[in-house]
């Protein structure tokens, strides 16, 4: 007969260990086939893995790296035979396709690497670069289904993820509209919003991933800990918060502040290296 090995807490028998942790407490690995890496170590350590089916909030300000990063999820999460859903305000089709483009050639060409129409032209001139850029893009192109629309539909999305997550593994990326600093911030909308994507997030074990930017004021009340008026620290499963960078040579480091309800550490940082003219991130 097999021997049953029974798990114990060494910390619970002994009484001099007080004030120490056992790393029994962090033995879970429920819930790790769930987890979609982002292909950034540093973010998937300190992600235990990587996303999961809840609701991530992408909050800082304008012109920041947030619509980078989701392009680099997008195309990620596509080369792991997900669905991507990517609804945005900020980028048409064809503007992120030209900067799948650029990670592509950058990825394979590195410090040769060009811009947008001299990689066309030369796509047209090499039927050997362009059949190996179609073998490298074909995939996600397949994968990524974008539409440009200021605000979220609720329940347009819910449709359209109750029927695809039927036949696929599914990814929903929302770069909507920035609050308006002029304008009253509709917080009944936010609430919504988030409630609703928590509960197609659960259903339909869907990671959802959301821009927010926020006014200067309520960044600042976020970045220092202190609760917003939008509730988004309420409404989120775990928030990266992006530090504004004042980059003097490129490529340069991000910094993100991670705050997490469902993480064992609820407060981390990670550094990322951004590059711009690419559209590409690498672990700093």
């Amino acid at each position: 007969m097999k021997e049953e090995i029974l798990w114990t807490d060494p910390m619970q028998s002994n009484p001099n260990c007080s004030g120490w942790t056992s790393l029994a407490d962090y033995y879970v690995f429920d819930g790790l086939n769930e987890k979609l890496p982002t292909n950034l170590c540093n973010l998937d350590v300190a992600l235990l893995g990587g996303i999961a089916p809840e609701v991530y909030a992408l909050v800082g300000r304008n012109f920041d790296e947030r619509h980078a990063l989701l392009i680099h999820l997008a195309e990620q999460f596509a080369h792991n035979d997900y669905h991507i859903l990517y609804l945005t305000s900020n980028d048409s089709p064809q503007s992120i396709m030209n900067k799948l483009l650029l990670r592509c050639d950058y990825k394979l060409y590195r410090n040769e690497s060009s811009t947008v129409p001299m990689i066309l032209q030369q796509l047209q001139s090499s039927p050997e670069k362009q059949s190996l850029f179609l073998k490298q893009l074909y995939k996600i192109s397949q994968k990524i289904m974008v539409k440009n629309q200021p605000f979220v539909n609720l329940s347009e999305l819910e449709e359209i993820i109750s029927k695809l997550s039927e036949i696929s593994k599914v990814v929903l990326l929302l770069d909507e509209q920035p609050c308006c600093p002029i304008e009253p911030i509709d917080y009944e909308y936010y609430g919504n919003k988030f409630n609703s994507l928590s509960i197609i997030a659960q259903q339909f074990k869907v990671p959802v991933l959301s821009t927010v930017t926020l006014p200067k004021k309520e960044y600042g009340t976020l970045k220092e800990g202190f609760p917003t008026k939008v509730g988004i620290e309420n409404y989120a499963d775990t928030i990266f918060l992006f530090e504004k960078s004042k980059p003097i040579n490129t490529p340069y480091v991000l910094n993100v502040k991670i705050l997490s309800k469902t993480l064992c550490i609820k407060e981390q940082f990670v550094s990322l290296t951004y590059h711009p003219t690419h559209c590409y991130f690498q672990d700093a």
